[in-house]
């Protein structure tokens, strides 16, 4: 094969490689993994396995109100026990995820329930592990 047909070869191989194999290769967005997290907590929630709603927020939760990690395990089993998730639903239509490196806030998602319709933001960080986390949820006008 002469070396004009060989660099051809290559130059289209790397052309290739760039236009499809780059995009499959990087993996999902930032803001794609904390989409399918909220997902998967939305779905925890629905089932009501208290362990499995709390794993999804960082041992260094905290909000307004004083609540850390520690409470939430009593939280979410209130919850659970007035039926509170049963027939929630959940709206990210309007979510707007703005990532910082390995932090993001989430602004905000609508939850209708028996409780009425309120809507959460939620700050996060991609953790150790590679898992994004809640750090802090505070209700929204």
């Amino acid at each position: 094969m002469s070396i004009t047909k060989r660099a051809f070869l290559a130059v289209t191989s790397l052309a290739l490689l760039a236009s499809f194999g780059c995009s499959t290769m990087s993996g999902p967005s930032p803001e794609d993994e904390i989409r399918a997290m909220l997902d998967e907590y939305h779905a925890a929630q629905q089932s009501g396995e208290i362990e499995a709603i709390v794993a999804h927020f960082s041992d260094s939760f905290s909000n307004s109100m004083g609540g850390t990690k520690a409470v939430l395990p009593m939280f979410f089993q209130t919850l659970v026990q007035q039926n509170i998730f049963t027939n929630m639903t959940y709206d990210m239509e309007n979510t707007v995820i703005t990532v910082d490196g390995e932090t993001a806030v989430v602004d905000s998602v609508a939850y209708v329930s028996a409780m009425g319709t309120q809507k959460q933001v939620y700050k996060m960080a991609k953790e150790a592990d590679g898992a994004w986390r809640i750090t802090n949820s505070e209700l929204t006008p």
